[in-house]
């Protein structure tokens, strides 16, 4: 079970991808937007110092360490032209460049910490994480990672460089929030159907 089951990747990745090309083509609605969100917002669940706590934080797959000083610098070339060229262009190198299967690492998602307070109490003194996607009526899975906090460095830049491009107004600051770099170990179709309820899809080897 050493690779991340395909039902999973169509589900945070592939569907995604898909939906950010209908945007491109302007083919969505806002059903579509709200149930997309679904996929990348899953509820962080920890323990630790500050009690079992969850809370819902956007994700994304990172690049491959080969990759990720080049793709920084593509990112940093997209955000400074964000606000000439617009959302089209956004989303045309989204499609077409940062979501490249070939350049990414499908088992391990990054996300950004920008309260500091719950989830960042119990992550700094319990490095574990459950993610519990749920998207109705009736998809759900549970992964468990291994987490890392970085507060420095490339792969910091370019997660934030990638909330900007998705959600920073034009010309505004740029966001330096703190990172987690989520390794995933386990993944659980948690599903209100015939092969869901717990069943156990992915496990690291």
């Amino acid at each position: 079970m050493g690779t991340l089951p395909e039902k999973f990747l169509k589900y945070v990745f592939y569907d995604r991808l898909g939906f950010l090309r209908n945007m491109l083509k302007g083919k969505v609605d806002a059903r579509d937007v709200y149930l997309t969100f679904t996929r990348a917002n899953p509820v962080f669940i920890t323990d630790g110092p500050a009690g079992l706590n969850g809370s819902v934080k956007m994700i994304g797959f990172v690049p491959r360490r080969e990759y990720l000083h080049e793709m920084l610098e593509r990112a940093r070339e997209v955000m400074e032209k964000k606000a000439e060229k617009g959302l089209e262009y956004v989303l045309k190198e989204l499609t077409e460049y940062f979501y490249d299967v070939n350049k990414l690492d499908l088992t391990v998602f990054g996300a950004l910490e920008m309260a500091k307070k719950h989830t960042w109490e119990n992550v700094k003194a319990n490095r574990k994480v459950t993610l519990l996607f749920y998207t109705p009526p009736i998809t759900s899975f549970e992964v468990r990672c291994d987490v890392e906090i970085i507060e420095e460095g490339e792969i910091m830049e370019y997660l934030n460089i990638m909330h900007d491009l998705y959600h920073g107004a034009p010309n505004a600051p740029r966001a330096k929030y703190p990172a987690y770099i989520l390794r995933i170990k386990e993944i659980y179709d948690k599903s209100a159907s015939r092969d869901g309820f717990d069943k156990l899809i992915y496990k690291k080897a």
